[in-house]
This record gives structure tokens, sequence and C-alpha cells, in this order.
């Protein structure tokens, strides 16, 4: 009980140094609103106690059931405490190999998972991209819709003159911002693939034609959008072009968004899936684009994106020169460069990555210091047994073999069963992540 208190304090003492490494692991942010109160202390003390009282008691009943007078005897023979004990620590050396290689497993497929996730990418090329939302004043001029899109354009022109700046582009929302723009599309003499009645709830985005450029997103089948289009037409990305047509070229086709029959806009390009919410999956699987001029954005909803050759981090003060000239009165609010959003997207999949790493390591270095522990014990209880031994002949490759072999067998089992149990734990992260195989065997 003395030990596991004394170790709680310790871990007490240290927990402001493991938050601090939360940091330093990749996991900014994750420690926020942490405080040591009353419950988090109460915590620590009982599951400390617990460990304590477990650890002592469980092998306290082990020995009051064995034969007391045959266990005395056993240590004069040389051997360790009595068959009981030395299972029963033979047992817990053999969980702690268990634990290490289930958690090592899943580690290993969680590494993975995060790296295949890595290798698709976003969708769109974050590298050199700054990005900011707008943030108009409550004034009468920015109520209408017209006046807003005409901000916008206007905004384009300053930012564009920009030293360093190689596009710019605008858009209603920016992928992992937090905000959405959605409605049941419908295109016009087609039906769905799988043969739903309705059409597909898909996200709206307004943006100008430097968007896909700024973006790094490639136009796959016909055009991008002009600077100024006459024709109402619309871009849309290939899970929503793959939900009407086999070939996925929906080009030519006409979709509306509610409204009259006739409000129909002409699909003239088709982009790549680009991950807006999360990297393991939208709220909106599919996505459909406007033209600024032709469905200006929703109040509250507008950002800018700007490629740069710069430092993105300084491009901040000239940007917000740039919007003042249009009108002093709208400020720049969420600034940040993409490739910061896309780390922050990141964060739910690196977490439990690096925190499955570092338990794992803790675990298997429990596991070797266990199997120390054990066959040093031993050792040190049958140096009578191994002179006789080695008096009786018994070389040193021998006792060394025989002592080997009792750790060999602790091994073994604890592989056994942690391979059961990374079997097990894999099962059950690729029910929560798509990305993860159960039996993946690099991971095993």
């Amino acid at each position: 009980v003395l030990l596991g208190l004394a170790g709680a304090a310790g871990g007490l003492v240290l927990r402001r140094g493991g938050l601090e490494l939360v940091g330093v692991l990749g996991l900014a942010g994750a420690d926020d609103g942490l405080e040591l109160d009353a419950v988090v202390l109460v915590a620590t003390l009982g599951a400390a106690l617990l460990a304590a009282l477990t650890s002592a008691l469980l092998p306290l009943g082990v020995l009051l059931r064995e034969d007391l007078a045959r266990a005395l005897q056993e240590p004069a023979r040389g051997n360790t405490g009595g068959v009981a004990m030395r299972r029963w620590r033979s047992g817990l050396v053999v969980v702690q190999v268990a634990a290490g290689v289930a958690l090592l497993a899943g580690a290993g497929l969680l590494t993975k998972s995060f790296y295949e996730l890595l290798r698709e990418g976003p969708g769109f090329q974050p590298a050199g991209v700054w990005s900011a939302a707008v943030e108009f004043p409550d004034a009468p001029r920015y109520v209408d819709d017209a006046d807003r899109a005409r901000f916008f354009e206007q905004g384009l022109v300053e930012l564009r003159s920009l030293p360093g700046v190689v596009d710019v582009g605008f858009t209603t929302m920016l992928p992992f911002v937090d905000s959405d723009w959605g409605a049941t599309v419908n295109v016009d003499g087609h039906e769905l693939l799988d043969g739903s009645p309705v059409g597909k709830v898909a996200q709206l985005h307004s943006i100008d034609h430097g968007y896909f450029t700024t973006m790094g997103i490639p136009v796959i089948r016909g055009r991008n959008f002009a600077a100024s289009e006459t024709d109402r037409v619309a871009i849309v990305d290939e899970r929503f072009a793959r939900a009407y047509c086999p070939d996925g070229n929906a080009l030519g086709a006409r979709l509306r968004v509610g409204g009259p029959a006739n409000d129909l806009y002409t699909i003239v390009g088709v982009v790549p899936a680009v991950k807006h919410n999360s990297f393991t999956g939208d709220e909106y699987q599919q996505t459909v684009y406007w033209h600024l001029s032709q469905r200006p954005p929703p109040e509250h909803l507008g950002m800018f994106v700007l490629r740069t050759l710069l430092p993105v981090e300084g491009l901040t003060p000239a940007a917000a020169a740039a919007i003042a000239r249009v009108d002093p009165l709208v400020a720049l609010a969420n600034v940040q460069p993409m490739e910061a959003r896309v780390f922050d997207a990141l964060g739910p999949q690196r977490a439990p990555m690096v925190l499955t790493l570092v338990f794992a390591a803790i675990a298997v270095a429990l596991a070797v210091i266990g199997v120390y522990s054990v066959l040093a014990w031993a050792v040190a209880q049958r140096v009578g047994e191994i002179g006789l031994r080695m008096a009786l002949g018994a070389r040193a490759s021998d006792v060394l073999r025989m002592i080997m072999q009792q750790g060999a067998r602790m091994i073994a089992a604890g592989l056994v069963l942690g391979t059961a149990g990374a079997l097990a734990l894999g099962r059950m992260l690729a029910s929560q992540i798509p990305q993860v195989a159960a039996g993946d065997p690099l991971g095993l």
C-alpha cells in the first residue's frame, strides 16, 4: 500500500511534465482545460490503492491455500517459495508480455492506418497556402447577397496585387473549417445508380475561378470556371458524378437545388473528391461548386486563400491591409495556413496512435523488467542447486540453457496470448476505422 501511494504521489508530481509531453508528441491542445481537481486526485489515489492491494492480496491468497509445511520445505531444497508462488510470478510476466504484444500490434495497425491517410492526402495541396475568413461589420451595406459578392470580388483584386502571391481564390468554406452549407441536389433526367428516389444531399460551395488553382485541385474532366460566367454552370466532384453516371462523366448534365424545375445548372467540370470535414468521413458525401457571381454565398460565409512563394506566416499583415483598402470595417478572422488546418484535422487519428505507441512502449518495458526480475529471483534462489549441478559435471552453457528456457516459456506463452489479444483488438479497431485491417500481417 505504501509503495502504491508513493507511486501515485510521484505520478501526480510528474503530471505537468506529462501534459507538456502531450504537446511534444504532436497532440497540441489536448491538455486544454485539464486541471487537477478533487475527482482526479481521488481517482488517482484509488487506482493506486487498488493496484497495490491486488498485487499484495492475490499472492497472499495463493500462498494461504498452499500446504505451508511443504512450502517451508521447498526453499530449503533451493526452490523459489512454492510451486503456486512460482506459477503466480510467471503468470504475471506472461500477462505483461501479452499486454505489450497486443498494444504493440494495435499501435502498428493505427500507425499504418495513419500513414495510409497521409498517403491519400486531403485532395488538395496545402503547402504554401494561406487562408482566412471574412468578418463583416453589422452594417446595412452587407445585408444584400450582391453587395457581399461585390466586396469579395474587390478583395480578390487587392489580394492578387500582393508581392509574392502566385494565386488567389475565394470559397464559401474551406476544408476542415467547422461550417457546412448543404442541400438536396437532383440531376435532370438522371436517376441515382443506387435506386434512391430523391437526390443526393451535397455540400455546396460558391467559389471564384482561382480557387481550384490556388488549392492545387485539378480539373479531371471538362473545364474550370471562367473569370465571369454568363451561362448557369456548375462543377461537381467525382463522387457526385459517379452517383449518377456509371463512368463518372457527368459533363453536360443539368442539376438543380430545390427551387423551380427550370432553375438548372449545366455541369461543365469534374474535380477530385476533397476531404472537407475530416480525413475519415464527411457529413456530405458529394460536393457541388457554383460560380461566386451566379450564387452569392449566404451571410457570414466567405474565405480567401492565397498561394505564396514567401513564408505563409508573414502574409497576414499585408493581406489585412489589402482588405482594409476595400473596407476598413471588414476584418480577417480564423487566419491559418492550410498545412496547420490539415495537421489539426489529423488530430483524432494522431492522438490514439501516439498514445497507444507510448502505452505499448511502457508495457513492453514492464514486460522486460518482469522477465528479468523473475529470472533473477529464480537464479538467486537456486544458487546452491546450480553449484551442485556444476559440481556434478554440468557446463555453464547447460545452466544458461536451463535458465533461458524458463524465460522462453514465459515469453512464448505471452506471445500466444498477446497475438490472440491483438487479433481481437484489430477487429475492434477495424469496426471503427475503415483504414484498419484486423489481421494485417505487417502490423502483427
